[in-house]
Order: structure tokens, then sequence, then C-alpha cells
């Protein structure tokens, strides 16, 4: 079977590429905590060891928790393009058990070979944060990443563990049935998740808003919005399917093109559902967590900042810089897979008299769906952040600060997924359409 395994991988390198990256990017951001917790080990001071061990327990926790959805995410996208080659298998012979093996022992190669790739880049990552944390005065001179190899060796260890979870979870279909259907138990898994961060949002609200420690609020209202946005980005193909049957008439006045976009958006929720996903995240996470740190500046002006608070300031905008350039490559990552399986289609619907433009510009209009949708049900996820937040620290609901932050992130939102589809469209039109349908 693992011969047959590599074998298949060889012709399929490009339908792998997606999932080597989720998994390459993840290796990267859980190494590069691991190190973090690691220099906690050295002859420091107990502060600056305190202050590692929850930055990287903070982070390394959270980026778990993405890093699973994200490679489960490009893993059930790409097993979602085999059903025709997995009903052929199963035509000579071949049981579900053991196509479902096949792919498993194909993702666990992939997902070794990229943790290794990533033990070098992790370390000079996390090596680059300590730098930062010692520039900016959080940290000592003397820290540095101590026993780092056995950090990024168990931080390895973990990627690998969520890859094989990751595989188990997407393989649970069974091989050759049609991915159309969302199963119960993503579903299931969709509304625990949004309960849990509702639930964190309660906590916040009722018990961690009368804690002495200003800060205490901040440790369940984070959570919460992670929380949420991972559950909407599970349900994505559903909610995918309820916005484009309520607001798909929008692409009326656009002819042609805006007809095909609502047809694709409507046929293949299920594919694009996957798309959807990052930038939900992406969106929901950042405008969370920019916000929190807003909020928490708002309530500190005209008190003496402390040391721990600074900290904090600096460890949410670390957050927000590394889950969002995550998200951003989760987000190029899944429309190049789900772009390149489209190449055939392309081809036919050339054949049948569209136009290159005609094609790109359904393309345009579905990723422009596609982002202000991600945009709005990430910040549907945002506020079991926001409004706790804001009332724990000012006692209202709403903060009063500005659209700004907001508009900042949807702008990235829009300009990181219109921007990846025009030039993956482009590069999937090249070449003639016979060459494209062959």
């Amino acid at each position: 079977m693992r011969t047959l395994a590599v074998a298949s991988l060889r012709t399929r390198i490009p339908a792998f590429t997606a999932h080597f990256l989720s998994v390459f990017c993840g290796a990267v951001l859980i190494g590069a905590f691991a190190t973090l917790v690691s220099a906690a080990g050295g002859d420091i001071p107990d502060a600056d060891s305190q202050r590692l061990i929850t930055m990287g327990a903070v982070m390394g926790g959270w980026g778990t928790l993405i890093v699973l959805f994200s490679v489960a995410s490009t893993l059930t996208l790409v097993i979602g393009q085999r059903t025709h080659e997995s009903a052929l298998l199963r035509s000579v012979g071949a049981t579900g058990q053991q196509i479902r093996r096949l792919v498993l022992i194909e993702a666990s190669l992939v997902t070794v070979t990229a943790v290794l790739l990533a033990l070098v880049p992790a370390g000079l990552v996390g090596d680059r944060i300590l730098a930062l944390m010692r520039d900016v005065g959080m940290l000592s001179a003397g820290v540095t990443g101590h026993g780092q190899l056995p950090a990024l060796l168990a931080g390895s260890a973990v990627i690998v563990v969520v890859g094989y979870l990751a595989g188990r979870l997407a393989t649970r279909r069974s091989p050759g049935t049609s991915p159309r259907r969302v199963g119960r138990l993503r579903v299931a898994a969709g509304i625990l998740l949004v309960l849990a961060g509702i639930q964190a949002s309660v906590v916040t609200v009722t018990v961690m808003a009368d804690d002495p420690d200003p800060l205490a609020p901040m440790s369940t209202a984070g959570p919460g919005g992670v929380l949420a946005c991972l559950g909407l980005a599970v349900l994505s193909p559903v909610l995918l399917r309820l916005a484009t049957a309520g607001f798909g008439w929008v692409l009326r006045p656009f002819g042609v093109a805006g007809h095909l976009a609502r047809h694709d958006l409507r046929a293949r929720a299920h594919v694009l559902g996957a798309a959807l996903a990052p930038i939900t995240v992406f969106a929901g996470i950042s405008t969370g967590t920019v916000y929190l740190v807003a909020i928490e500046n708002r309530a500190s002006a005209g008190l003496v900042a402390t040391r721990e608070a600074e900290d904090v300031e600096l460890l949410n905008y670390v957050v927000v810089g590394m889950i969002a350039l995550f998200a951003a490559i989760m987000v190029v990552n899944t429309l190049a897979a789900a772009i390149a399986d489209r190449r055939r289609e392309f081809g036919q619907q050339r054949l049948a008299g569209a136009t290159r433009r005609q094609i790109r510009q359904t393309m345009t209009l579905e990723a422009l769906f596609l982002a202000v949708t991600g945009i709005v049900i990430g910040t549907a996820g945002a506020l079991a952040t926001v409004p706790a937040f804001s009332w724990a620290r000012l006692d209202r609901v709403w903060p009063g600060v500005g659209p700004g932050y907001f508009l900042a992130v949807a702008a990235l939102a829009l300009l990181v997924t219109l921007g990846a589809t025009s030039v993956l469209t482009r590069r999937a039109l090249r070449g003639s359409a016979l060459e494209a349908v062959a």
C-alpha cells in the first residue's frame, strides 16, 4: 500500500500542494511558539519565564486549533476532488477501507515531509520573536532559545498528530460518494464551537467583569471570538448555500457572468465553502482582536500603563499578525486548489462559447461574493469578543471605537481574495480549451 501511495503522490503533486502548504505553515507557526516555551526553561528571571510560558501556551493552543481546522479543510477539498477516481478504484475491486487507507498514507507522507522541512524556518521565526521581545523590553537581554531543538521536535510531533487526525476526519466519508451534503458530525462540531464561544462571552460579562485584575476579561473574551469564528468556518458550506439563496439576486445585474457565478455558488457550495472558511477566520479573529486591544487602550486611557498591560497589548498584536498571515495563506492556498481543479471546467465552458473574459468576470464575482460573505460571517463571530469585553471594561455594550479597524480588515480580506482569484484564474486559462478538456 505504501508503494502505491508513493506512486500516486508522484502523479498528484499539484493536488497535494495545498495540503503540504497548510501543514508547512502550521508547523512553522506552532514551532515558533514552542521555541518560546523552551526558552522559559533556561536560567532566566521568573518574570521572563512566566511571560514566555503564557505567550507560548496561548499561541500554541490557538494555533493548534486553527491548524487542525486548516489542514482538515484543505485535505477534505483534495479528497473531494477524487470522487471519480475513488469510484473507478471501487469498480475494479478496491474496498472503501483500502481507499481510505491509501489516502491516509498519502496525506501522512505529505505531512511528515512538510513538518521536517519546516523545522529550520520554525526555529528562525522563533528566534526572531525572541529578538523582538528583547528589543521592546519584554524580556531580559540574556534570554535565548534554550532547548530549542527538543521543543521544535515536540511541536513537530503535535503537527504530525494533528495532520493524522485531520486525515481521519477528511477520509471519514465513504469514498466515491459526493461531498455535496454536509455531514452531521461537521454541523454538530460547528454548532458546539459557536456555543462554546458564546459561553466564553457570557463568562466574560458575568464573571470576569468583576475580577479585580483588569486583564482577566481578555482571557475569556479573546478565546470566545476565536471559537465562534472557527465554528462558523466549519459551517461555511451551509452558510454559503443560505447566503446564495438569500442574496444571490445581487449578481443578476451582471448578465451572463452574474448568472454563471450564481449557478456556481449554488452547485459548488461544498467546494467553495472551503475557500469561504479561511476568509471567515481571517476577518473574524482579526476584527475581534484589534477591537479588543482598542477597547483596552480606551479603558486604560489616563492611567499609568503597567508592564503587564504593555506585554498583553504586544501579545495581541502578535496574535493578530501571525493569525492574519496564516489565514491569508489559507485563503490563497485553498483558492489555488479549488481553481486548479476547475481547469477542465473552464475548457468546457470555452468550447461551449464562453470567452476568457467572461470566465474571469464570473470568477471575480464569485470571489467578491465569497469575500463579502466571509467578512459578514467573520464579523458575526467577532461579536463574541467585542460587546462582552466592552461591557467588562467600559460598562457599555458598544465601545464607541470607530469603524476604521473593521474597514482595514475588510479591505485586506477583499484584496487577498480578489487578487489571488485573478492571478490563479488567468493561470488556469492558459493554453487551448481542447488541452484543458483533455
